[in-house]
């Protein structure tokens, strides 16, 4: 792909994912979002697809490193910002259209450009970014994932037997969060090497601590039933 293609890539999920924050920063969106199990399934089922076909690219492309490998990386990175894209208008609708969420303009999203910022400086200081650690992280978000949907979806048919909700809050900041670190990626995809590896290692880290600790979670509740 060309450069502006990802340029315009990031920069629109850069922009998407602070407006975003700004509503999910409202007093109500805990609440709200909390309320979305059925969304949330649906995004994790299309997450676990995208991860799968990201997995199975990377796989390929690493044995083969022909052509068709690279085709299929660059498709699933497109298939992954579409994925984020739709799971921030998601979110937004949840908030803005159905909660009555208001934005919020404060102090987390300048934290956040700075965080970002830092990592991106911080990536030109590691000797060495490892590929089998990428690996092995992209294969362990790829399973529990796709056990995180399956539980969330065992959950949603049980909900009401639950006096507590979930907090299913977790899993949508996870996913903004997936949104920001997709967009720095994209951005180093041009400009350095290393941002690029440990912006994806990021991405995969995030996803692990928010699904995990909710599967625990789930797990729990569902074995009283």
């Amino acid at each position: 792909m060309s450069d502006l293609v990802y340029i315009v890539q990031g920069t629109s999920l850069a922009v998407i994912s602070l407006v975003t924050l700004g509503y999910m920063l409202s007093d109500d969106a805990r609440r709200i979002l909390n309320s979305g199990v059925y969304q949330a399934h649906i995004l994790s089922i299309a997450l676990s697809l995208s991860l799968v076909f990201t997995w199975i690219s990377g796989v390929y492309y690493f044995m083969r490193y022909d052509r068709l490998g690279a085709l299929l990386m660059d498709l699933s990175s497109i298939i992954f910002w579409v994925f984020l894209i739709i799971a921030n208008l998601v979110v937004l609708r949840m908030l803005v259209l159905k909660g009555g969420a208001k934005f919020r303009l404060s102090k987390e999203h300048f934290d956040v450009i700075l965080y970002f910022g830092v990592l991106w400086l911080f990536s030109y200081h590691i000797p060495h970014i490892s590929y089998p650690l990428l690996a092995v992280l992209s294969t362990l978000a790829s399973v529990i994932v796709i056990y995180f949907t399956y539980l969330l979806g065992k959950y949603y048919r049980f909900k009401e037997f639950f006096i507590v909700p979930l907090e299913i809050f977790s899993f949508y900041l996870s996913i903004l969060l997936t949104s920001f670190s997709l967009s720095a990626l994209l951005f180093a995809r041009l400009y350095s090497h290393k941002a690029y590896l440990l912006f994806a290692i990021i991405i995969y880290l995030v996803l692990l601590y928010g699904v995990t600790s909710l599967a625990r979670e789930m797990k729990s509740l569902i074995s009283k039933l």
